[in-house]
């Protein structure tokens, strides 16, 4: 009898799982590396093979500038204890003429998703008073509808949110605050669209709302405007299927 039927025999059929299960997992990764074209694990991603898709529209190093007009106000208390929620003390521009403007830099992770920070600016001025805010926001382009090709590409909906400042203030008085918003909350929601595009720049009208909130403070603006967005990728527009049609027809013999 050999060696290893001696072995065998005398080993345990608890010893002979525990070899089994060792020799399964020694092998593994020669199993996996050897699977066939097509096979489980054929197509997995991983860190180091991993390739960007393909830029269509936008991509690589983004910013936008935006300005707007329309409805704004703003109303609180001054910033202080004795004076919160007392009438006596209330101040508001009401609804006026108001502005807001943005600024922000980022990256576009997609096609269809550009990640960026930056300024929002937003005033009002009505009834002797006038209404500023000013805010440091986290800035996100999405565009929902992107996979349905050509004009869609360029319809998208923008997130913003950060801390700022606000104030309500007597033109004639600007160092007494007749309301301080404190350490203030702003959020705000667009839906633009930028058809017009020219070397790395694309521009279209946006329409914007801005909340701005604290203990003593809230405002208000919707505006519309005009976005100016730079790409630092942007292939160039194609020409429709039928226009290339038409062309390639008219250079034909």
């Amino acid at each position: 009898m050999s060696y290893l039927a001696h072995l065998s025999r005398k080993t345990s059929p608890k010893a002979h799982k525990l070899w089994g299960i060792l020799l399964v997992t020694l092998m593994a990764p020669s199993l996996v590396q050897a699977a066939a074209p097509g096979g489980q694990s054929a197509g997995r991603e991983n860190p180091i093979n991993y390739q960007r898709p393909v830029v269509e529209r936008r991509g690589g190093f983004a910013m936008a500038l935006n300005i707007g007009y329309g409805v704004s106000g703003f109303a609180g208390y001054p910033n202080e204890v004795v004076k919160l929620d007392n009438p006596d003390f209330y101040a508001k521009t009401g609804a006026s003429l108001g502005t807001s403007s943005s600024l922000w830099l980022g990256g576009a992770l997609r096609d269809w998703l550009i990640i960026g920070g930056g300024l929002s600016i937003a005033g009002a001025s009505a009834n002797d008073l006038v209404g500023n805010q000013f805010g440091v926001v986290l800035h996100v382009d999405f565009f929902p509808l992107y996979s349905l090709g050509n004009q869609y590409q360029d319809l998208g909906v923008s997130f913003d949110g950060g801390l700022g400042a606000a104030s309500v203030v007597n033109p004639d008085d600007k160092k007494n605050l007749l309301a301080d918003g404190g350490s203030l909350s702003t959020v705000g929601i667009s839906v633009f669209y930028e058809p017009w595009r020219f070397w790395h720049f694309s521009t279209g009208p946006q329409l914007s709302y801005t909340h701005g909130f604290s203990q003593s403070l809230n405002s208000n603006t919707l505006t519309l405007g005009l976005r100016f967005a730079f790409y630092g990728q942007q292939p160039k527009k194609e020409a429709p299927n039928a226009l290339k049609s038409a062309g390639t027809s008219l250079f034909q013999f």
